[in-house]
């Protein structure tokens, strides 16, 4: 039996509702499931409302960001509660609405206007694949990952920075909501020497099963936790169907074992 915890919902830049995310995953047999949304834990309640026939496991992806690079962080079993983590959250959304505010200004002087922006500033949480998709939806651009690499990518016209954390203070954050922070996707690290940076102020995981990683990528990061002592996760880091219809929640064969010992650790280490 697989798992999958990374999955994003309609609360942050997915498309799933937290209750139709736990239904496919039920239905897929999946033993465990974590919602993760960038930056918010809302979805996470209506999830656990809903989850009946496996473990819901209360997530959160923090976008980090250096000078040079952005960082995600995942955080399992957090304090969705925390009024710590709830006041930093909102700090972060109303930063989103500001960014696209900008991202949207930009736009429209580089003659992409989109007629959608009443719909997009309605959106809680905002973010750039939002505006990707309704760049899509306007045939401004083939795909999301024309938007992007076009426009919103770091680097391009349209490209706004975001409110800042620092990868040290996403874990720090995660840790003080009780939560177990994983660093994710690391393919997209500059320099994998920020696992030994942040595993020295908490990290306790690596993402190492992600549709992006290749195989050999793969064997390396799970020879990496071995060696540090870290827990390997995974999951399909799902925003949707994909195009035809395809179901991403529980694409990616995930061993039952990283749960597992998430468990352990939240039951073994006192945070």
């Amino acid at each position: 039996m697989a798992v999958d915890l990374h999955v994003h919902t309609n609360f942050s830049d997915g498309v799933l509702t937290p209750e139709e995310a736990v239904r496919r995953a039920e239905n897929r047999g999946l033993k465990g499931l974590a919602i993760t949304d960038h930056d918010t834990v809302g979805g996470v309640e209506p999830a656990l409302k809903r989850a009946r026939r496996l473990e819901l496991v209360p997530g959160v992806e923090l976008s980090t960001e250096t000078e040079d690079e952005e960082i995600h962080i995942l955080g399992y079993y957090v304090d969705f509660k925390s009024p710590f983590l709830l006041n930093f959250l909102d700090k972060l959304s109303r930063a989103r609405i500001n960014r696209l505010e900008e991202i949207l200004i930009r736009l429209k002087k580089l003659g992409y206007g989109l007629q959608g922006e009443k719909e997009l500033k309605k959106i809680n949480n905002p973010g750039r694949m939002h505006v990707a998709r309704a760049l899509v939806k306007e045939g401004f651009v083939a795909d999301t990952d024309e938007a992007f690499a076009l426009l919103l990518e770091r680097g391009r016209p349209a490209y706004v920075p975001r409110y800042k954390i620092s990868p040290e203070g996403g874990v720090e954050l995660i840790l003080q909501a009780r939560g177990l922070p994983v660093i994710a996707h690391p393919i997209d690290l500059q320099e994998i020497s920020w696992v030994d940076r942040l595993q020295k102020k908490g990290l306790v995981g690596i993402e190492v099963y992600h549709p992006r990683h290749p195989l050999i990528f793969t064997d390396y990061l799970l020879r990496l936790t071995r060696e540090k002592d870290l827990i390997a996760t995974g999951g399909s880091d799902c925003h949707g169907p994909e195009e035809g219809g395809r179901d991403q929640i529980g694409s990616l064969n995930v061993p039952d074992n990283c749960l597992e010992r998430l468990q352990k650790f939240k039951e073994e280490k006192v945070l």
